[in-house]
């Protein structure tokens, strides 16, 4: 019973990254690395489409953490709703998500990293304030999402290269 119970558990966290919507992140930072001049096996613009991996899957996790109440109604079978998992456990997940991100995100270089805590900061903004207030909500998803390519370039040491692409990707999300 208790090797099902923890595995019921480990599920529940895999499932709640949503693997399904972090490949299109991951896939704009490389982008935006390709953009910059970085070759296709570039070791700092590999480590930046894993941060980005760690950084989205965190975001997922924690909007379950915070949408429970919500997801009840809408997604009942996500791991909060569903009585797998309680919100606490899930920002304890969220905050290991982060925090591997952000210690990935060290080792590529300091433009990286502020980029990382910038992005860990409006997506809590997001969550906790700025979802509520439509416009404002798009602007951070605007945002947020299309800063992607500017990673990818800031990984490789050219940020300003890929600037026209999140400039392009904020305008078409927002």
């Amino acid at each position: 019973l208790m090797i099902s119970n923890y595995n019921s558990k480990v599920t529940a966290l895999i499932l709640s990254i949503r693997l399904e919507t972090t490949p299109l992140g991951m896939l704009t930072v490389y982008i935006g690395g390709l953009i910059a001049g970085a070759s296709f096996t570039s070791m700092p613009l590999f480590l930046a489409v894993l941060v980005t991996f760690f950084i989205t899957a965190g975001s997922m996790t924690f909007n379950d953490a915070y949408d429970w109440k919500i997801d009840k109604v809408n997604h009942p079978n996500r791991p909060i709703p569903k009585g797998i998992l309680t919100p606490k456990q899930m920002l304890i997940f969220t905050f290991i998500l982060f925090s591997i991100g952000l210690v990935i995100s060290i080792f590529i270089n300091n433009i990286c990293t502020g980029i990382v805590i910038f992005s860990i900061v409006f997506l809590a903004l997001y969550e906790l304030y700025t979802k509520k207030y439509g416009i404002m909500g798009n602007i951070t998803v605007a945002f947020i999402s299309s800063i992607a390519f500017t990673f990818g370039g800031a990984a490789v040491g050219n940020p300003l290269a890929s600037l026209p692409l999140t400039l392009l990707g904020f305008l078409i999300i927002f």
